[in-house]
């Protein structure tokens, strides 16, 4: 019999966060895949099941929920993800806490087609990793980046400082850098904690970190 939970109580008052998600309920886990990628390809994570996005409890009523999520981490994350679930009772209705630990390699999430797909996570939403992101996240995973400011990272800067959402393409056209070239300088520049990575409807924008 799960107990009553102070932890989880304040959990859900601070809010979804980069490591902190609320499901209502778990239907889809194609869907859930990809938080659980976000998730291990970041700092980790906990989804907390049978809480609405606003925070009010509705609990959970069978073992479908824990079922649902099983079958994500092992079906349609690669490699497997293995998760740890816990049981709480707030408001005299159950809560299914699911912790997901951070990984040392990459994760996938496998959509309807078979396709693979890396994804991040970025304050309180899982985004699809761009090119950035994807070279941030294996020097993280390989710890084998000694970043340098070098001439291309002033170059690339230069532009992020005069534009308020600098995306690959846009320097491109500006600087005649190569492509390959602002990619590591991007990344550089993110490892060096002088910009920050952002997304839009999956798109990524860079900006100085502030």
């Amino acid at each position: 019999m799960p107990k009553e939970s102070n932890r989880i109580i304040d959990l859900i008052a601070f809010g979804e966060n980069i490591s902190l998600d609320f499901k209502e309920e778990i239907n889809d886990p194609l869907k859930i895949a990809k938080t659980i990628s976000a998730f291990s390809n970041t700092n980790g994570g906990v989804f907390l099941v049978g809480v609405k996005d606003n925070g009010n409890i509705k609990g959970i009523q069978t073992d479908e929920e824990q079922y649902m999520m099983e079958m994500a981490g092992s079906l349609y994350c690669q490699p497997e993800v293995k998760l740890k679930y816990l049981e709480h009772l707030i408001e005299n209705k159950t809560v299914l806490e699911v912790i997901v630990s951070k990984s040392d390699s990459i994760i996938y999430a496998i959509d309807a087609q078979k396709n693979k797909w890396i994804y991040v996570r970025e304050h309180d939403k899982t985004h699809k990793a761009g090119l950035v992101s994807l070279n941030v996240l294996r020097h993280k995973k390989r710890q084998d980046l000694v970043a340098k400011f070098k001439e291309e990272e002033n170059l690339v800067l230069n532009f992020i400082k005069k534009n308020e959402k600098s995306m690959i393409q846009n320097i491109v056209s500006e600087t005649n850098l190569k492509k390959k070239i602002i990619i590591n300088s991007l990344t550089n520049l993110v490892f060096l904690e002088i910009i920050s990575i952002f997304h839009h409807n999956d798109e990524e924008y860079y900006k100085l970190k502030i």
